[in-house]
């Protein structure tokens, strides 16, 4: 029986790619890709308890096989069992409003200008494209930062208001209020009335935006301050224990989607440090689904140096799922020297397949088609809202797989 570790990305539960959705999808897949039609799958979930005392509860969902002609003599053949973070990786920003948010987002994002312009005009590790790509994810976030700026008079004016509304109306200082705000006074009521405008249009502009500046705070702050790191990469460390203990699988592998695959790899490859002896010696396989490695290794340049590792590690092989269109997924080429010096794996001896998989083809579009159609709604270019439908898996699937790469 195989076991499967899942990491979802930030905000998975909300973005439908949780492990249960997961396990979902790849019985899809699985059924899909079978040469023998009378196969057949069903699933079953209950919860998980491990770490010290059961400190940690998570779910885990069981994938059954059995012959259409005899469901009792069903054979588990494989468990997914989830490691979710999001409770520890985004408690400190999502209490912060939107203001404080956009505004640390706009301080981030302008300290890191020399260092974006160091990686794009000195440095050749990524393709032009995916340069312009990342640029252009960049200026998004900078918009939204500005939008904090923009909804400052607007503030301004409303704190004045409390204030004046609180003096007497004849007073000196109720008149100087007045007058010194007046101009702001005009700009709060097109900022307001702008506002209500693009709210009514896009009834969900200002939980995206929130959701946008928290995912963003969150992910500088583990890069560059090690918030919550020990925690995460403890939680993974945790359950790939317990399983091997309670399943004794004949493979376990670890699978991720976005966010998801810098915490597989800050668990496997410490940074300075030797991994944990299980991450090293057990884990057999390993799957990343839109692992932001580009994005950070360019805007966060030393971020995956001095990476520590057995040299008999375990692992047999690495699939990397990634798409054309999305800017925050990565091809780890092995004919550029990106891919090459991906954390020295090559020299491990352990192969990276990358796995494209692309819904439209992009060297038909022009460059302003391309940039519209970019995904930010990133779980849409893997699969779709529903369990059921196409989706990347069937890549990973060994029967879809060349013999030699298996």
């Amino acid at each position: 029986m195989k076991s499967i570790i899942y990491l979802p990305g930030v905000l998975g539960k909300k973005h439908s790619d949780s492990a249960k959705e997961y396990a979902k999808r790849y019985l899809y897949s699985m059924d899909r890709m079978d040469w023998d039609r009378f196969k057949k799958y069903y699933l079953e979930e209950e919860d998980f308890h491990f770490g010290l005392g059961g400190t940690f509860t998570t779910s885990v969902t069981s994938i059954f096989e059995y012959n259409s002609k005899n469901k009792e003599e069903a054979v588990e053949v494989c468990k997914i069992y989830e490691c979710s973070y999001d409770e520890n990786f985004t408690k400190k920003f999502e209490k912060k409003n939107a203001i404080q948010k956009l505004g640390l987002v706009l301080i981030i994002l302008l300290s890191k200008t020399g260092t974006l312009m160091k990686a794009f005009f000195l440095k050749n590790t990524i393709s032009g494209k995916k340069k312009l790509e990342i640029l252009y994810f960049l200026f998004f976030l900078l918009l939204i930062s500005i939008f904090a700026l923009i909804l400052f008079p607007a503030v301004l004016t409303s704190i004045t208001d409390i204030v004046t509304n609180a003096l007497p109306k004849d007073s000196e200082l109720s008149r100087t209020i007045h007058e010194k705000i007046a101009p702001w006074v005009a700009v709060s009521h097109w900022i307001t009335a702008g506002l209500a405008i693009v709210t009514v249009a896009f009834p969900k502009f200002r939980n995206t935006v929130s959701e946008k500046a928290t995912d963003f705070l969150c992910m500088d702050s583990y890069l560059t301050m090690g918030n919550n790191k020990l925690e995460l990469t403890g939680k993974v460390e945790s359950l790939v224990e317990a399983v091997l203990e309670e399943d004794n699988p004949d493979s376990l592998e670890l699978h991720s989607y976005g966010f998801g695959g810098i915490v597989l790899i800050d668990s496997i490859f410490p940074y300075g440090n030797i991994p944990n002896y299980r991450m090293a010696n057990e884990i057999k396989r390993v799957v990343t689904i839109r692992c932001p490695y580009d994005f950070i290794s360019t805007y966060y340049p030393d971020y995956f140096k001095n990476r520590g590792t057995f040299q008999d590690i375990a692992l047999e092989s690495w699939y990397n799922i990634y798409s054309d269109t999305d800017i925050l997924s990565s091809n780890y080429d092995i004919s550029t020297s990106n891919g090459a010096n991906f954390l020295n794996i090559g020299e491990l001896g352990i192969p990276i397949k990358n796995l494209p998989y692309n819904l439209i083809n992009t060297k038909t579009l022009g460059l302003w088609k391309h940039l519209k159609i970019l995904s930010f709604k990133t779980h849409q270019t893997y699969w779709g809202e529903s369990a059921m439908t196409a989706n990347c898996l069937y890549l990973i699937m060994e029967q879809a797989l060349p013999a030699e790469t298996v």
